[in-house]
């Protein structure tokens, strides 16, 4: 992608993000063990050094989010492995290497 289609790219989600987004929910489905994968990849780029912004609080709140959901659906050990890599991003927090 050229830099003058880069920046087109951007400047028509910003035009996107104009709007009341908000709002606007976007359902998908997964099954328990897709779940756990998908936090499980969101917990390994939390420990990305760069990912600090918006976005790693976006993630964290999803993980949050997906964790309780799979509380209240019975699926109590996953939502318990889940947890275990978000003690594990607490813990080391960012890599740096």
């Amino acid at each position: 992608m050229s830099p003058e289609q880069e920046e087109e790219l951007i400047q028509r989600v910003a035009s996107e993000q104009e709007g009341d987004d908000e709002g606007l929910l976007i359902s998908i489905g997964f099954t328990p063990s897709a779940t756990l994968c998908l936090i499980a990849n969101l917990q390994l780029a939390l420990r990305h050094p760069g990912n600090n912004a918006h976005a790693a609080e976006m993630a964290r709140n999803l993980i949050a989010g997906l964790i309780a959901r799979l509380n209240a659906l019975g699926f109590v050990a996953h939502a318990e492995v889940a947890a275990l890599g978000n003690e594990a991003v607490d813990q080391s927090g960012p890599r740096t290497t």
